[in-house]
C-alpha cells in the first residue's frame, strides 16, 4: 500500500567471505560466499498477525557465485560464472516463499590487436525462469522477470 512505517526495529546479522585461488598461470578460480538473516524485532503494523522475530521478506539467507577463468593465451580469455540465490519469504507474515535460483553465465574474450577486441557475453546459459525480485502483496504473487538467454557481443577500439 506504498506505506511508510515509523518506529520498527530490525536484526541484521551476516558473514561473508572471498576465496582467490589461482590455479596457475592460465586458470584461476574465485569465490564468493553470504550468510545473513534480517528479522522483524517488532511488530509493524504491516500484517494482521504478530511478526516479530520472522524474517524480513524478500530477503534470502544466503547468495553464491564462483568464477573460472581460462586465460588460453595473451590474446584469447575465456569465464564460466556461476551465481546462486537461496530462497526467501515473499511477506511479512513468512507464509509464502520464493524457492531462489542458480544462473550461469559464460564470457569470451579475444584481442584481434594492440587497440581492437571483441568480447561474446552470454548471459543465463540455461534459460532459467526466475525472478530479480518476487513478492506477495494485494493478495496476489508479484514477479519482477529476469532476463531470459541473451547473447551481446562488443567490438572495442582504443584510440
Amino acid at each position: 500500500n506504498r506505506q511508510n512505517i515509523g518506529g520498527g526495529a530490525t536484526q541484521h546479522q551476516g558473514f561473508e567471505v572471498e576465496y582467490l585461488w589461482q590455479i596457475s598461470d592460465d586458470w584461476r578460480f574465485s569465490g564468493n560466499a553470504t550468510w545473513q538473516r534480517h528479522t522483524y524485532e517488532s511488530d509493524l503494523a504491516i500484517a494482521n498477525v504478530s511478526i516479530k522475530g520472522n524474517r524480513i521478506d524478500t530477503s534470502p539467507n544466503q547468495l553464491y557465485g564462483a568464477q573460472l577463468l581460462w586465460n588460453a593465451s595473451a590474446d584469447v580469455s575465456a569465464e564460466l560464472s556461476w551465481q546462486y540465490l537461496s530462497d526467501y519469504f515473499l511477506d511479512p507474515e513468512n507464509t509464502v516463499i520464493y524457492d531462489g535460483h542458480s544462473l550461469l553465465d559464460f564470457t569470451l574474450r579475444y584481442a584481434i590487436s594492440d587497440n581492437v577486441s571483441a568480447k561474446i557475453n552470454i548471459f543465463n546459459i540455461t534459460d532459467e525462469d526466475y525472478a530479480e525480485r518476487a513478492d506477495y502483496a494485494f493478495n496476489d504473487y508479484r514477479y519482477f522477470i529476469g532476463q531470459p538467454r541473451r547473447i551481446f557481443v562488443s567490438l572495442n577500439w582504443k584510440l
